[in-house]
């Protein structure tokens, strides 16, 4: 579960996989967004509530297409009065406190790990792209590589430097990406000797 607190409200932010269409749930939501894409394929349910103390002030649930994802430490952030957040392929944005979706983007063609803030946009790491997302909810760019950025190994795949972007992708490969996502550096075209 990842926790934020905004003015004088508590949010939180779950997996709540378990979730079904109907109404033996053990949560419920007020509003409920889905994905680009049909919405009879859903592989990941996130949950997003709000409390002021102890009284629960709104909800909503996030509906993600493709790949199955959890939630992670970097999944979501608060940027401000709007909370941005990973769910299967696809990255929303939400207002607060009023959980009013702004947009949503298929910003991975799989899964969306990870979502970080740069500049005035937001950078996405997901299993087969990184992606570059304007506040507008717009994709500046993306980048790919020879496999999926999954290291086997416990070799971090996903790493800001403050030049470039590291990766490595499940393959071993490893890549050094500027912010505007063209590619400074790999091992497949320049091995270390």
């Amino acid at each position: 579960m990842n926790q934020y607190s905004y003015k004088n409200l508590e949010i939180e932010i779950f997996n709540d996989s378990g979730f079904t269409p109907g109404p033996d749930n053990t949560h419920t939501y007020l509003a409920h967004y889905y994905a680009e894409g049909p919405e009879s394929y859903c592989s990941s349910f996130h949950g997003v509530k709000i409390f002021g103390g102890e009284t629960e002030m709104n909800s909503c649930l996030l509906y993600g297409s493709g790949g199955s994802a959890g939630i992670y430490s970097n999944s979501s952030l608060l940027d401000n009065n709007r909370l941005v957040i990973c769910c299967g392929d696809s990255l929303f944005c939400l207002n607060l406190p009023s959980l009013e979706l702004q947009w949503n983007i298929q910003a991975d063609m799989v899964t969306c790990f990870e979502v970080f803030k740069y500049e005035n946009d937001y950078l996405v790491y997901g299993e087969l792209e990184i992606s570059r997302i304007n506040a507008e909810g717009k994709i500046q760019w993306s980048f790919s590589g020879a496999d999926i950025f999954v290291s086997m190994d416990d070799e971090v795949s996903f790493t800001l430097q403050s030049d470039h972007i590291a990766l490595v992708d499940f393959q071993g490969n490893k890549y050094q990406v500027d912010f505007d996502g063209k590619l400074i550096w790999d091992s497949i075209n320049y091995p270390a000797h």
